[in-house]
C-alpha cells in the first residue's frame, strides 16, 4: 500500500498542474490508487520530510508519514480519504494521535469542521488508543506554549532540552538508573514535540502564516476540537489517563516556564494551556495540587499562576509544609 500513499502525497505536495491536486481530492479512495499508481517519485528530494526506511516492513509508517503530511496543508478530504485506506489497527491508533497533533495548528472555522470529521472518521473506523492520542497531544500543547514563551525554540538543539531536563532530574528522588532512563524517554518525546512543531512552522511559512503566536479566536478552535475529542472518546477515558494527561501538560512548562517572558500568563497561549488544564480537570485529573506544588519548588512563576486559576475547578488543599 506505501507505493499508492506515497504517491498520492508527493503529487498532492509538489506538483504544479492544479488539476492533479483536484483529481486528488474529488476521486474516492478506492480510485485514487488507479489514478496515481504511475506518479512514482523518489522521496529523497522531500527535504527530510518522508523516509523510505523500513517501509516494506512497517507500513503504517508510510501511512503516519503520510497524513501527517496531508495535515501540515490542511487538506482534510484528502487525509480522510487516507484514513480510508488504513488496514490495520496500528495505524487507525497512530493517526488518531497524528490527527490530535493538528488540533494545536487549526486556524479557521473549516479547519475545525476538518478535523473534527477526521477524528470522528479515524474513530469510527476503529481506533481505540485513546489514553496514547490524550497523552501525546497534551505534551505537544504544552511544548508549543513554551515555544510561543521564547523560552524555547524549535530550533533548540538536544543538547539544550537534554541539559534542562538533567538539572530537572537531578533534584527529583529516585535511583539514579530510574532517573536516566525516565530522562532517555522524556528526551525521545520533547525531540518529537519539537520537531512536530518544526514541521508545522515550516509549512506555514509555505502559507504566509504566523505560527509563533495565536490569537484568541484561534484558541477558542483547538480547545473546542480537544472538548470534541473528549465528547468522542467519552468513557474510554479514565480518571488515571486525565491524570496522567495532565502531568504532561504540565511537565514542559515546568521544565521551562523559569525562563518565560513576563506577563506569559496573560497572553494567548497561557488562555490555551488553562483551558487545555481545565478540561484534564473535568475529565477527572487530580493532581492539580502535586503540580502547583512542583511548579513553585522549581521557580516556574507563569505556570503557577496558570494553575491558581485552574485550582478553582477542582478544589484542592494548598497547605505547604514549612
Amino acid at each position: 500500500m506505501h507505493v499508492e500513499l506515497t504517491a498520492i502525497l508527493k503529487v498532492l505536495l509538489f506538483a504544479k498542474d492544479a488539476g492533479i491536486e483536484r483529481l486528488m481530492m474529488e476521486t474516492d479512495a478506492i480510485n485514487m490508487k488507479t489514478a496515481l499508481s504511475s506518479q512514482m517519485y523518489d522521496l529523497s528530494t522531500c527535504d527530510g520530510c518522508l523516509h523510505s526506511r523500513g517501509l516494506e516492513e512497517n507500513r503504517w509508517v508510510d501511512f503516519s508519514h503520510s497524513l501527517q503530511l496531508v495535515l501540515f496543508s490542511r487538506q482534510w478530504v484528502l487525509a480522510e480519504n487516507l484514513v480510508a485506506l488504513a488496514d490495520q489497527q496500528s495505524m487507525l491508533d497512530y493517526g488518531l494521535s497524528i490527527a490530535l497533533d493538528a488540533i494545536w495548528f487549526l486556524r479557521t472555522k473549516q479547519d475545525l469542521e476538518g478535523i473534527n470529521c477526521l477524528i470522528s472518521k479515524i474513530v469510527a473506523s476503529g481506533a481505540k488508543d485513546f489514553a496514547r492520542g490524550i497523552l501525546r497531544t497534551s505534551l505537544l500543547a504544552s511544548c508549543i506554549a513554551a515555544c510561543q514563551s521564547r523560552a524555547l525554540t524549535v530550533g533548540d538543539s538536544k543538547e539544550i532540552v537534554a541539559e534542562r531536563l538533567h538539572d530537572r532530574l537531578r533534584d527529583c528522588p529516585g535511583a539514579e538508573h530510574l532517573k536516566i532512563e525516565a530522562g532517555i524517554k522524556v528526551q525521545k518525546f520533547m525531540d518529537w514535540a519539537l520537531h512536530c512543531i518544526h514541521m508545522h512552522h515550516c509549512s506555514e511559512e509555505r502559507q504566509s502564516c504566523r505560527w509563533n503566536y495565536n490569537t484568541i479566536q484561534e484558541v477558542q478552535l483547538h480547545l473546542s476540537a480537544f472538548r470534541a475529542f473528549l465528547d468522542i472518546a467519552g468513557d474510554n477515558l479514565s480518571g488515571k489517563i486525565f491524570t496522567e494527561a495532565f502531568d504532561a501538560a504540565c511537565f514542559p512548562l515546568t521544565l521551562f516556564s523559569s525562563l518565560f517572558e513576563p506577563g506569559w500568563s496573560s497572553g494567548s497561549s497561557a488562555v490555551s494551556i488553562k483551558g487545555l488544564l481545565s478540561l484534564l480537570v473535568e475529565g477527572g485529573a487530580d493532581n492539580v495540587n502535586q503540580c502547583f506544588l512542583e511548579a513553585a519548588r522549581f521557580g516556574s512563576t507563569e505556570l503557577v499562576r496558570i494553575l491558581l486559576e485552574v485550582i478553582p475547578v477542582a478544589p484542592v488543599d494548598l497547605k505547604i509544609d514549612s
